[in-house]
């Protein structure tokens, strides 16, 4: 529906999806260097930084749900930390110094993945210069703030299980990452095709090295 509304193309590697909507639970600051600082908000966080209600990460004990408290001149949250997860230290930014540059509900072009071929980061700089350009050829009234995207493919522990040169890892490290609230159910529909195989992890196919790395990862 979303094609037929003109509103996912697919550019070079990815799929592109316009007039989204920022949908994390972060607000995103910005300084003069270009720096960013996300801060959690309205997310309810166990204490080990991920989402509460996760497969897993269910119990409530020391949880909380993390806000962003605004002054007159200052900004106080729960930032995000390089592997996604809410550290449960807050940090102050001064409105003197940050910027709001991104918050739930702007404007975003939201990036999809489709399943074949490679992520070679070449060809990822490729699609979104593209993309770009074809916003701005063909929907010069589109003021997106940010590309978006909502995948397993972003998560932290990839590099764990198969290493910091995967283009899998290098897309990943593309963005600020979130955690999110999860039913850890994605990879058993998107890599192994079989979201029954959870529940007979020794039967799962060990066709390439992702899929034998993340059978593995499982398994242990």
């Amino acid at each position: 529906q979303r094609a037929i509304n003109g509103r996912l193309f697919r550019i070079k590697r990815l799929e592109i999806e316009m007039f989204a909507k920022f949908s994390a639970k972060a607000k995103v600051f910005r300084n003069e260097k270009g720096e960013c600082v996300t801060l959690a908000h309205d997310i309810a966080v166990h204490r080990s930084g991920v989402a509460l209600g996760s497969t897993n990460y269910e119990d409530e004990e020391g949880s909380y749900t993390a806000f962003v408290e605004e002054t007159d001149d200052s900004w106080t949250g729960h930032p995000y930390g390089e592997n996604a997860l809410v550290s449960g230290e807050t940090v102050t930014l001064k409105k003197s110094e940050w910027t709001l540059a991104l918050e739930n509900g702007d404007p975003v072009v939201s990036l999809h993945i489709p399943g074949e071929g490679r992520l070679d980061p070449e060809l990822v700089d490729e699609t979104l210069a593209e993309t770009k350009k074809f916003i701005a050829d063909y929907l010069p009234d589109f003021k997106y703030k940010a590309f978006y995207c909502h995948s397993w493919l972003l998560d932290p522990q990839l590099e764990e299980i198969v290493g910091s040169e995967s283009n899998i890892v290098k897309f990943g490290k593309r963005f600020i990452r979130q955690t999110g609230k999860s039913g850890g159910g994605a990879i058993f529909s998107f890599v192994f095709l079989n979201p029954g195989a959870k529940n007979d992890l020794s039967s799962l196919p060990e066709n390439t090295r992702l899929t034998k790395a993340l059978k593995y990862h499982y398994l242990d």
